[in-house]
C-alpha cells in the first residue's frame, strides 16, 4: 500500500489485468483500453480509446483504483467535441469487475448523463 498519495490507499495491480483489452460497449462502438503502471507512479494508470468507422474518437486517461483483485474504479476525465461542433468537458468513473471466465464487465458513469454497460476480452499478444 502507497502511503504517499494523499490519503488514498492503493492496492498493488493485478499482474493479469496489465496490458491491452477490447472493449464492446452497449452501443455497439470499438474501444481498446490499456492498463499500465507508469514507471514513477504510485497509482496505476489507464488508457481508452474510442475508435469509430476505424479511426481515433476520442482518447481517455485516468487513474485506477484497485478495490480487490477482481474489482478497480477508473477515474477519468475527457475533452469531446460534439457533432455540432460544441466542445464539452466530460468527467465520470468506470465500476470494473472481473468475471470468473476472464472477461472485464463494466459501467461508465460520467457524471450528468446515462450509465453505459462495455464488456473486455484481453488482447492476446502474437508470438
Amino acid at each position: 500500500r502507497d502511503y504517499k498519495v494523499t490519503g488514498v490507499q492503493t492496492c498493488a495491480l493485478p499482474i493479469w489485468l496489465l496490458g491491452n483489452w477490447w472493449i464492446s460497449d452497449s452501443e455497439n462502438k470499438k474501444s481498446s483500453l490499456v492498463i499500465a503502471i507508469l514507471p514513477g507512479s504510485p497509482v496505476p494508470a489507464f488508457e481508452r480509446d474510442q475508435i469509430e468507422a476505424g479511426i481515433l474518437a476520442n482518447r481517455i486517461n485516468g487513474t485506477i483504483f484497485v478495490t480487490d483483485p477482481n474489482h478497480m474504479r477508473l477515474d477519468w476525465n475527457v475533452a469531446l467535441t460534439l457533432n455540432r461542433g460544441a466542445p464539452m468537458q466530460i468527467a465520470g468513473y468506470s465500476d470494473v469487475r472481473l468475471h470468473p471466465n476472464g472477461v472485464l464487465n463494466g459501467i461508465d458513469y460520467p457524471f450528468g448523463l446515462p450509465s453505459k454497460t462495455w464488456t473486455a476480452r484481453k488482447i492476446q499478444p502474437t508470438k
